[in-house]
């Protein structure tokens, strides 16, 4: 099992290699293609890590993409707001208050998701597995953030 887990890992470092370096141009169609290669690598990954049931397999995976899909949103919605602010550098006390009161909200936001979504994984899932779950996403996200590093400082 652990050595299928290293090749599987390997496949999808080379993966996501494959689809973050193969041209030094950004093309802006190539950001979304990009997303949805990400996304069947991290499902991909996820399962493998969960080694879920086909009967957990068809209770889980339609909540794991409601979760992303409301977490996606929160996300995007900070991301917004943030833009909408300015630079912290130039607000005056007050709007920096509210910038860090914000930011509270979108972490307790973000909180609230994730407790209603493990409520939900466990109805479907064992303890053990929601745990390894939020450990293989970190993993995931790790590892990609380490291999956009590496790509980037090669192409330095």
């Amino acid at each position: 099992m652990t050595r299928f887990l290293l090749i599987a890992c390997g496949i999808l470092i080379t993966s996501v290699s494959n689809t973050f370096g193969q041209s030094g141009t950004q093309h802006p169609g190539n950001n979304h293609a990009r997303q949805e290669k990400v996304e069947k690598l991290k499902i991909a990954y996820l399962t493998r890590r969960l080694d879920l049931s086909s009967e957990q397999a068809r209770a889980f995976w339609p909540v794991y993409n409601a979760y992303q899909k409301a977490y996606r949103q929160l996300t995007a919605a900070q991301r917004r707001a943030r833009l909408a602010q300015g630079s912290p550098q130039e607000a005056t006390a007050a709007q920096a208050r509210q910038q860090l009161e914000a930011d509270f909200d979108y972490q307790q936001k973000v909180l609230d998701l994730r407790k209603k979504y493990n409520r939900e994984f466990l109805k479907i899932l064992p303890p053990q597995k929601v745990v390894i779950l939020y450990r293989a996403e970190r993993d995931f996200y790790n590892r990609l953030l380490k291999e956009l590093r590496q790509r980037g400082e090669q192409k330095k």
